[in-house]
């Protein structure tokens, strides 16, 4: 156990001073890291949601808290960034399982129409105006899905979901061993500061001889393949993740999309991990994503030297 692990199990003894937001994040990590999966997700995400206005006020659908109803129509509104919606997709299928009809009220139309777009091609239904929904339909939020679903962690994993559709136009002529890196995720996200790596201290400890394609719309890099101006789409991302031999990035959507696919990844993870990071398992293996999937955790504070050294490690 780590220093920063040892620190929140003694917090985790909780006293009359202990704030709020201490005692919902200790507990739900705890739960998690204990096999308590549903419950440490539910403990994460649901604790202290604020009521849907569009699904509890104005449309007054009959919210669904797991309960399996064979024949009814679900709506699963979709939350969080995009990775979000990558991770739980996979739960649709769970309430197939149930005999109902999941349909995902997705977030992104207005501003990413081509990720409800992909999520049609792998056999979703996605409604994007709500004034399709019918007053007999039940509705849930997405992220707390798989708690509602009273998954545990052999669960989590049916194998990959997601396909790539091998575009000839995103075809590479490159016979290197070739790596997949994206270093930070949305600047705009208040906590990126906390998983954003250094550019130059992920490519020190990468093979030399390796092509390096730089998996950001927004940035380039002297000693690396850009592919800025080639992912216009998320079908572009898969198809160029498909042809990667390992992805290595920070916590992003992208390491959500290659694990989805089944793609060797390393996800660089930072100290205030998110939540899926947090299994039981000890062994760099996660639950959530299968055997190529490996969860490289920050140790020091501030300093990305440990991770990094593992994943020069692995890839030698």
């Amino acid at each position: 156990m780590f220093e920063w692990e040892k620190e929140a199990e003694e917090i985790s003894v909780i006293g009359p001073d202990t704030k709020q937001e201490d005692i919902d994040l200790i507990t739900c990590n705890k739960d998690l890291r204990e096999g308590r999966t549903a419950k440490g997700i539910i403990s994460f995400i649901a604790t202290h949601k604020p009521e849907n206005w569009l699904f509890a006020k104005k449309l007054k659908l009959k919210f669904w808290d797991g309960t399996p109803q064979p024949g009814r129509t679900i709506v699963i509104n979709g939350e969080g960034g995009i990775g979000d919606e990558l991770i739980n997709i996979r739960f649709m299928d769970h309430l197939k399982d149930y005999g109902m009809k999941p349909i995902l009220y997705s977030a992104w139309y207005e501003h990413r129409k081509d990720i409800t777009d992909l999520f049609r091609r792998h056999g979703h239904e996605v409604v994007t105006n709500a004034l399709f929904f019918h007053k007999d339909w039940l509705w849930t939020n997405m992220m707390p899905l798989p708690g509602y679903l009273g998954v545990t962690e052999a669960d989590l994993w049916r194998g990959p979901y997601l396909t790539p559709i091998r575009d000839p136009k995103n075809k590479l002529n490159d016979n290197k061993f070739k790596i997949g890196i994206k270093c930070n995720g949305n600047p705009y996200f208040d906590q990126d500061i906390y998983r954003s790596i250094p550019i130059e201290e992920m490519l020190e400890v990468l093979p030399k001889n390796a092509s390096v394609y730089y998996f950001d719309k927004e940035k380039t890099h002297p000693d690396t393949i850009s592919l800025k101006d080639k992912l216009n789409t998320w079908e572009d991302t898969l198809d160029y993740i498909d042809q990667m031999d390992v992805i290595v990035s920070s916590c992003t959507s992208l390491v959500h999309a290659a694990g989805a696919m089944g793609k060797k990844t390393f996800v660089i993870t930072p100290i205030a991990e998110y939540y899926i990071w947090v299994t039981t398992r000890t062994d760099e293996s996660s639950p959530w994503y299968g055997d190529n999937f490996k969860v490289l955790k920050q140790q020091t504070l501030r300093s990305w030297k440990e991770p990094l050294n593992r994943v020069r490690e692995l890839l030698n």
